[in-house]
């Protein structure tokens, strides 16, 4: 009988959580849903280092921005029962958190109202009168820009992201690129007195939403659109810039990479960076051949599509026969990669996840097969995510009785929390097993074997004592190759596996 008899030195346990990853975490607010009967519409969330989550928002008094607990209650705390506004007339705003704790919230008022607002609160959600005029910074370049993303850069300046168009009569829509000092004023070091402006004809229809940005470790800025190129012939287009807004040369061709996915619409809507600086790019393909998928595109830094990605570059996630498209890509921990968008086709719109492995294979793990579908009460549309520690926390705007904000948190847990080192005094010769040392926070052992080193079966259980180490040897090996692996679970009901 042929069996393994490999000599091994220790064995390395992570111990994990029993929550299956990709589903709705029922700790958070009622059964994972969070909404409130405001009447605002959620545009934008973000965290703040405590784990209290920012919710901007318009409502008809202004720019609104509710602040809610980590567990998904309302911070009373928080500008006047929760909810801070700033009197102001223009669309609901993107929000972060500044570097010194306070809230920054930036917006455009399209083609009502052509200029970029800043607004600064406080931690504890007044306005904050020390900022720009009575907290507002008003800019206007003197065309009607409409703001889609912004980012805060380590050292304090603000960068903003959005389309231009240069009247109401004319639809020559233009990418702009801003960048602000921390006082709200316009960073004149960065192109022409703190804009920088790059023509490229963009669908009427995408004014102002499909713009997204990240910025390199370097400073350098990556900026991200849909350009319309006639038909029905949508493609994704990314810029990069220099730390003074000139376009980086290096970067595709002039600083400009366009990608044509299919012979369709590819609508791209969010860009997120790995740890190694490659580029992911979210969001619709093939949209015009109905139903469209979830597009994820990876580009190396020099703006050339990165072909270990996926399949050739490219990832494309279906979710049975509904149209799926990425609002927001997320990069956890271990540089897997998650879509948070949303799905439908003739059918009220559900949220929509996904989670591929960092180099873009869809993770199977994750939800049912690697995608994760949740309904709700009336159309849910996804407008962006964010990650809170080891929870996927998804801001929607639900359609039920006119908008209100709605938050759905999911378990993404897949950072270590204990990590156990068991040593194995030796293995048993021609016996099939082994003596390992007994670790104090284990409450039991159990001997799992193998065919094939995947498929593994319990064959016996060992609850802990007092002994010093315990031995296990195999009365009944298999026929053929002998594969072994100890199942741990330690004194908090943390499972892990050699």
């Amino acid at each position: 009988m042929k069996t393994t008899t490999s000599i091994l030195i220790c064995l390395l346990f992570t111990a994990v959580s029993s929550a299956q990853t990709g589903t709705l975490d029922k700790r958070f607010g009622d059964s994972g849903f969070v909404t409130n009967p405001t009447g605002f519409y959620c545009s934008n969330i973000t965290i703040q280092p405590d784990k209290k989550i920012l919710a901007g928002s318009e409502s008809i008094n202004g720019l609104a921005i509710i602040r809610y607990l980590p567990d998904g209650n309302i911070d009373y705390d928080f500008g006047d029962s929760g909810l801070a506004i700033a009197a102001v007339s223009f669309p609901a705003g993107i929000v972060a958190v500044t570097h010194e704790g306070k809230i920054l919230a930036v917006a455009g008022g399209g083609v009502s109202n052509g200029d970029v607002i800043l607004i600064k609160f406080t931690a504890d959600g007044k306005v904050d009168s020390s900022f720009g005029i009575n907290g507002i910074s008003t800019i206007d370049f003197g065309k009607y820009e409409s703001v889609g993303a912004m980012q805060l850069q380590t050292d304090g300046k603000i960068v903003v992201a959005g389309t231009q168009i240069k009247d109401l009569t004319n639809p020559d829509t233009k990418l702009f690129v801003a960048r602000f000092n921390a006082d709200g004023s316009t960073d004149n070091s960065f192109g022409q007195q703190g804009i920088v402006v790059n023509s490229v004809l963009i669908d009427t229809k995408f004014l102002g939403n499909a713009t997204s940005l990240a910025l390199q470790s370097d400073g350098k800025i990556v900026a991200g659109a849909t350009t319309f190129t006639g038909g029905e012939n949508n493609s994704f287009i990314l810029w990069k810039y220099n730390t003074d807004g000139s376009l980086d040369n290096s970067f595709g061709i002039n600083g400009t990479v366009v990608t044509d996915f299919s012979l369709h619409d590819d609508d791209l809507f969010s860009l997120a960076l790995q740890s190694d600086g490659k580029i992911v790019a979210g969001g619709i393909g093939d949209l015009s051949n109905a139903p469209g998928n979830m597009l994820f595109i990876r580009y190396n830094m020099d703006g050339s599509i990165d072909r270990s990605f996926g399949g050739s570059g490219t990832a494309t996630v279906k979710f049975e026969d509904l149209s799926s498209q990425v609002n927001t890509v997320l990069i956890d921990n271990n540089d897997n990669i998650i879509g948070v968008g949303s799905a439908a086709y003739n059918t009220p719109t559900k949220i929509a996840l996904t989670r591929l492995t960092s180099n873009g294979k869809i993770d199977s793990a994750f939800g049912a097969n690697g995608i994760q579908i949740t309904a709700f009460s009336g159309s849910i549309f996804v407008d962006n995510a964010v990650l809170q520690d080891n929870k996927i926390i998804a801001g929607n705007a639900n359609y039920l009785n006119g908008y209100r904000p709605l938050l759905a948190r999911y378990n993404n847990i897949l950072t270590q929390k204990q990590i156990i080192i068991t040593k194995i005094r030796h293995w048993i010769q021609h016996h099939n097993g082994f003596t390992w040392d007994n670790n104090s926070s284990i409450s039991s052992y159990v001997m799992q074997r193998s065919y094939d080193g995947i498929h593994f079966n319990s064959i016996t259980k060992i609850n802990v004592g007092n002994n010093s180490s315990y031995t296990y040897a195999d009365p009944n090996p298999l026929s053929g190759n002998n594969y072994y692996r100890l199942q741990t679970t330690n004194v908090n009901g943390a499972v892990a596996y050699s």
